[in-house]
């Protein structure tokens, strides 16, 4: 879904369901961890997010907002309409459960009533919680020109060097009724299937990362192409229910983890033999600013303890959630730079500002020209005592980047020089005593052809 599909490369429609690998074992059950009834008459903030943006992607022509999503008659409802937005001609809706809920392996599944009608582009996939792309499942995507026909997907690579399968299914008529539209995602394979019917299943390159589910109604776009004089709005893309079931194998055992407050869980794998002798190893980092509090083993016969250590192994036996509590740190740093006013030297388009790297949202970005020597600089208002900084490039980062800091705006002092950048977050501690009223990013080099962007410009210190 984040990038459009050439239609050339699609698979042919299939006219069985594939048999599975013979070495690939077959869970004897699945046990449901996660679900959303939507039993209720609101959508539930714990759960899901809403996004509020005009996202930049696949040249989609649908501003996301918020007001477009709603519950009602036990639905979920997603609904695309022709009202001009945020520099768009049309809203729609997207739902996430990003920050909330994410798994690596398991059966992700929802039952799902499509729209129709040439430019509309609903999708159900899964994206890796730590920000990264690829890898990416794409559970069902629908043409809305194309009623019968649904497609399956599996990104993997490194960026820019991507790769994709895509699978396709012909069938019923999928915005007359509800279909249930799943994937089982095992260590050695993914299984696409629509109505309990497998129809694809990927061996390629199968991820192993933590992901969240995405729930989205595009509008125009490269690959469906832009409403026309046959579009009919409004249009709504209907959810029954999600669901997310853990595998339970005779001869392989899960890790999945779960956190309160702030902070992240890394094992070494997300599975093991039973009996395997060699135990899964952990480290947990809290996010600046928090601590961790209690570590938790929690299995089907009851939860264990584990000491609240920052590194650890377990030998799981069994399937096996690590639940960690962390809570905020009454003596760190605050965060001094959110929403404060921001200058760079460049900016890609007025969709890439550099208020974006300061707003704390997690789809909205600034980006540079497409240049070397480009810098990022933040007015904290008054000067502080700076302690750290914390970047979160996307994929177009530097090769080299400098932390420069300044009382005046005028002159300036290193406060680290030559850091290497790569995607994903990076927490520069700086030097005891470094005072300044700005901050400024300087990329010395660029790592990829296009400029360097940045999700999030975070500056934590005290008055």
């Amino acid at each position: 879904m984040i990038l459009a599909l050439l239609a050339g490369a699609l698979a042919q429609p299939l006219p069985a369901a594939p048999t599975a690998p013979a070495s690939a074992p077959t869970p004897t059950r699945w046990n449901l961890v996660w679900s959303d009834e939507f039993n209720g008459d609101r959508i539930d903030p714990a759960t899901w997010r809403l996004e509020d943006a005009a996202l930049v992607k696949n040249n989609e022509r649908q501003y996301y907002s918020p007001q477009n999503a709603a519950v009602r008659d036990g639905l979920l409802i997603l609904t695309a309409d022709d009202t001009p937005r945020g520099g768009r001609a049309y809203t729609s809706a997207l739902a996430d459960t990003l920050g909330t809920y994410a798994r690596a392996f398991g059966r992700f599944e929802a039952r799902i009533q499509l729209p129709t009608t040439q430019g509309l582009w609903p999708a159900f996939w899964l994206l890796p919680a730590d920000g990264r792309w690829p890898p990416e499942i794409d559970i069902m995507e629908a043409l809305g020109h194309q009623p019968n026909t649904v497609y399956a997907s599996t990104h993997w690579g490194t960026w820019p060097d991507k790769r994709h399968r895509t699978d396709r299914l012909d069938g019923p008529d999928f915005a007359s009724g509800f279909h249930t539209f799943s994937c089982d995602w095992l260590p050695d394979r993914i299984d696409y299937a629509v109505d309990g019917r497998v129809f694809a299943s990927h061996t390629e390159f199968v991820p192993d990362d933590p992901m969240y589910l995405i729930l989205n109604l595009a509008v125009g776009g490269d690959w469906p192409k832009d409403p026309d004089h046959t579009t009919r709005f409004p249009q709504t893309m209907k959810i029954d229910w999600v669901r997310v079931h853990e595998p339970v194998e005779p001869h392989r055992a899960y890790l999945s983890v779960s956190t309160e407050g702030l902070g992240s869980i890394t094992p070494s794998r997300w599975w093991s033999p039973v009996h395997a002798a060699e135990p899964i190893t952990y480290t947990i980092e809290p996010e600046f600013g928090w601590t961790l509090a209690a570590l938790t083993a929690r299995r089907a016969a009851g939860d264990s303890p584990l000491p609240p250590e920052l590194e650890g192994r377990i030998a799981p036996g069994a399937n096996t959630r690590l639940h960690a509590v962390f809570v905020q740190d009454p003596d760190a740093p605050t965060l001094l730079s959110h929403g404060k006013p921001v200058t760079a030297s460049s900016t890609q388009s007025d969709e890439f500002l550099p208020e974006f790297a300061v707003d704390a949202s997690p789809t909205r970005r600034w980006s540079s020209r497409w240049e070397d020597n480009q810098w990022i600089q933040v007015d904290l208002g008054a000067t502080h005592t700076v302690e750290a900084v914390r970047l979160h490039w996307e994929a177009a980062h530097p090769s080299r980047y400098s932390i420069l800091a300044s009382t005046d705006g005028v002159s300036w002092t290193s406060l680290a020089s030559q850091r290497p950048g790569t995607p994903g977050k990076d927490l520069a501690r700086l030097e005891p005593g470094a005072k300044a009223r700005f901050v400024r990013v300087h990329a010395d080099a660029r790592a990829t052809r296009w400029g360097v962007s940045l999700w999030e410009f975070e500056v934590f210190g005290r008055p």
